[in-house]
């Protein structure tokens, strides 16, 4: 699979650079891989500054995701735009399916990081947030305070109105919102779930999966 037969002008890349992610737009296919687009950026700034590494692309079609890496070999200026000129350096490969469905859910949640202590764990303040989605291994959750990748939190999430879920987690991915006002994007990996949490989980988000399904067909027929 090339990117000539695969992709046409004005396709839209995410693009992925660590745990920096961004969007660009196909603006010319030269030929051997090579092809032309806006530099991907966050606040104006390239997102491969400090990195060596290849970007990663994706773009997606009714039957799923696609990648592949590509290299900034050169800068260019047209027109009063910057522009890139890219070389792939990889396959074209599909992305595989995800192990657990990502229930797109709005819930409170109280966050707080496990610090070392002299009388061993303790935690910091709690900061609110709200999730985004939510699965059997993870949470995305939006909120105003940054933990970088690798910190180990507790998590409070108010699953029902009577329930709330203490949970173990390590951030994963924290993405930097494009306006100073709005908040981060971070998502936890779960840690230590017990049988209990995990199956709860599980059958929340398969309730609330059947209950949109519902709700859909309601709708249809009215």
């Amino acid at each position: 699979m090339t990117l000539e037969g695969t992709v046409k002008i004005g396709e839209v890349f995410e693009v992925k650079s660590g745990e920096l992610t961004s969007h660009t737009k196909l603006q010319e296919l030269l030929g051997d891989g090579r092809f032309i687009a806006p530099p991907p950026t966050l606040k104006d700034i390239p997102i491969w500054e400090d990195r060596d590494e290849p970007l990663l692309f994706c773009f997606f079609r009714h039957n799923g995701m696609y990648q592949f890496e590509a290299d900034v070999v050169d800068m260019l200026r047209r027109d009063g735009l910057r522009l890139c000129e890219f070389l792939v350096v990889s396959d074209i490969r599909k992305r595989q399916r995800r192990e657990f469905f990502r229930l797109p859910v709005v819930l409170d949640m109280m966050v707080s990081e496990i610090m070392p202590g002299e009388e061993g764990v303790r935690k910091t303040r709690k900061t609110p947030g709200k999730t985004v989605d939510l699965s059997e291994k993870s949470v995305k959750f939006s909120s105003f305070t940054k933990y970088p990748v690798g910190t180990k939190l507790i998590i409070d999430i108010q699953m029902t109105e009577m329930k709330t879920m203490t949970l173990k987690a390590k951030v994963y991915k924290a993405i930097d919102p494009l306006m100073s006002t709005d908040p981060y994007d971070l998502v936890l990996l779960f840690e230590e779930l017990t049988k209990y949490q995990q199956t709860y989980i599980s059958r929340f988000v398969i309730r609330k999966q059947i209950e949109a399904r519902r709700i859909k067909g309601r709708r249809k027929n009215d």
